[in-house]
Parts: C-alpha cells; structure tokens; sequence
C-alpha cells in the first residue's frame, strides 16, 4: 500500500533539474535563479523545502563528489612521493600540500572513502531519508531519540511531509 510520501513524490521540472546542474557548480540561490529564470525565493524553497529537489540535489553533490575524490586518490602516489622526499630529504618544500591531498582523500579519518562522514556528509539522496533527517533535526527530546534508534515515526514523517508540501506549493 503506497504510503503518503509515495503519493506525493513527483517528478522535477526541467527548471528545477537545470537549477541542480547550475547549484552543484557552487553557485549561490540568486545566481542560479537567474540562470533557470525562476525568483530566488523559488530556488530557496525548492533547496529547503522541497524533499525530491533537495534527494535530487544531494545525489548529484554525491556523485560530484565521487568524481572529485576519484581526481584526489589519482594524486595520491605523487602526494606520497613529495612526502616520502620532504621527510627522508629533511626539505620544506611540498610536504605541507602532500599531507593536504593525504587528508582530503580520507586517508586521515577512519572509513576512509566512504560520503558520510560527519562534515563532510551530502545529505540522504531519497525523498524518505530527507524527511527522516528533517524529523531527527526536528526533535527535542534527544533521550527519546536515543532510546527508539532515532526512528520517527510515520505520523512525524506524514506531518513534515505535509507541512513541507504546503511550503511548495
């Protein structure tokens, strides 16, 4: 039996698939509403409020950012090299930007390579995953959260879901 998200969940506008390409380049709401002729407060709503653009939006951070690590880890044996000759060779030059490429591959941090890790997390690239992070940033009662694996329930994700809808619209 399809569930309230389900029946809610909808394919994204050209303006809306083109306002990804143009937000996961860096640019800022205003810039990419302009470049996808909507208003910034269109942009804005649809980057916060909007759970298939922001799980559409997310994906594509993600496999952008697959892409960008592949291009570091591709670095790291001449990383490597700099700072196997910077420490054997006593030389100061190019070990402070081999240990930088260390340390933006994952090398440095345990689960190395793995997109979720802290700070460094996208975001969850499905619509339910959106919501369930919105119901967990939502609540105050941490213990609770705690106690039940941090699970909301489906009464919270069909209110968020609603309440989300009607931000949209």
């Amino acid at each position: 039996m399809p569930t309230k998200a389900d029946k809610t969940r909808q394919e994204l506008s050209v303006e809306q698939l083109n306002a990804i390409d143009v937000l996961v380049t860096g640019k800022t709401d205003a810039e990419t509403a302009a470049a996808v002729g909507m208003s910034r407060q269109t942009v804005n709503g649809w980057r916060n409020h909007h759970p298939d653009f922001i799980a559409a939006l997310n994906a594509r951070r993600l496999e952008t950012w697959g892409v960008s690590c592949d291009r570091l880890r591709a670095l790291l044996p001449k990383a490597l090299d700099a700072l196997d000759a910077a420490v054997t060779g006593g030389g100061p030059d190019g070990w402070k930007a081999a240990v930088k490429v260390v340390e933006l591959a994952g090398l440095d941090r345990q689960g190395a390579g793995v997109p979720n890790l802290g700070p460094y997390s996208i975001g969850a690239t499905d619509v339910e995953g959106v919501i369930e992070m919105e119901a967990k940033r939502r609540r105050r009662d941490h213990v609770t959260d705690f106690l039940d694996g941090g699970a909301p329930s489906p009464a919270e994700m069909n209110a968020i879901l609603r309440e989300l809808d009607a931000l949209t619209d």
